[in-house]
């Protein structure tokens, strides 16, 4: 379960997003609203948009997260500078320096780094540290 939503028409939009998303990419969890009362949604994951899909260009302010796929550089980088918004995007590697370089090519607001690769929700405070790692490492290049 996630914290609520704070109005009805926030949890309206974010079920529409929903209910689209579910037909241009794949649930791994989630996608539905929770519980009888208030404006709870669960927490969604989708897995690998098809190009162009609106969960993906559009901001959805809900407990949503899209996990893509790519091959080669130059992908990522179309990838992540398509979005209309572009408020935050992340970056999973093993390669710091690497990511340190990509960093100057995204056009994202919030930009997160986790060295480990795996993703485990309570422990958010050790990939924003990273993130402050990485910020200064670039400033330093």
């Amino acid at each position: 379960m996630s914290s609520p939503l704070f109005h009805s028409r926030q949890k309206e939009m974010v079920m529409r997003f929903l209910e689209k998303g579910k037909k241009e990419v794949e649930v791994v969890t989630g996608g539905n609203s929770w519980g009888s009362s208030g404006y709870f949604v669960e927490p969604t994951i989708f897995f690998k948009p098809v190009e162009g899909a609106e969960i993906v260009r559009k901001e959805v302010f809900g407990p949503v997260v899209v996990v893509d796929t790519f091959k080669t550089e130059e992908e990522v980088l179309k990838k992540a500078n398509s979005t209309e918004y572009g408020l935050g995007a992340s970056i999973c590697t093993r390669d710091l320096n690497h990511a340190v370089r990509l960093r100057g090519s995204w056009k994202q607001g919030l930009w997160l780094l986790t060295m480990r690769c795996h993703f485990i929700p309570s422990h958010h405070l050790g990939v924003l540290r990273a993130v402050e790692l990485a910020r200064r490492m670039a400033n330093m290049c």
